[in-house]
């Protein structure tokens, strides 16, 4: 039991990192993100802590989002960068 609520805490800190990120670096983001799911799939499956799992999908959705906003990121940069040179 005590290995789920350890596993909810670092996803819980792991939240909060991938969100200080999120706006000047999605990618880094995205993998916060995505580990934290790993952690809540896996410790789900392992320990009485089922709610784990739907926390696993949110941070995977976290991630999608992220690697969305990473792509807007470089679109953004580009843009930005081709009227500069004009």
């Amino acid at each position: 039991m005590a290995q789920g609520g350890a596993a909810g805490l670092l996803m819980a800190f792991m939240f909060v990192l991938g969100s200080a990120f999120v706006m000047n670096y999605p990618r880094a983001s995205g993998i916060i993100f995505s580990l934290a799911a790993v952690i809540g799939f896996l410790t789900a499956s392992s320990s009485g802590f089922k709610d784990l799992q739907i926390w696993g999908i949110v941070s995977l959705g976290l991630a999608i989002m992220s690697d969305f906003g990473r792509k807007q990121l470089i679109k953004m940069r580009t843009v930005t960068t081709s009227e500069v040179r004009k």
